[in-house]
């Protein structure tokens, strides 16, 4: 796993890849069988006030 891009460089990279570790996937199947499929996502964080 790791951060392709940030912005800004260096503040977030590691909450998101611990924010994305934690989350549970349901595995792509072909003829029944789970099969490694890459994926890239875009985390956006934001202030809660």
């Amino acid at each position: 796993m790791s951060v392709v891009a940030a912005e800004p460089a260096g503040v977030f990279e590691s909450a998101a890849i611990d924010a994305v570790r934690r989350w549970r996937y349901e595995p792509v199947r072909r003829d029944g069988a789970s099969v490694a499929q890459p994926a890239r996502l875009r985390v956006r964080f934001t202030e809660h006030r």
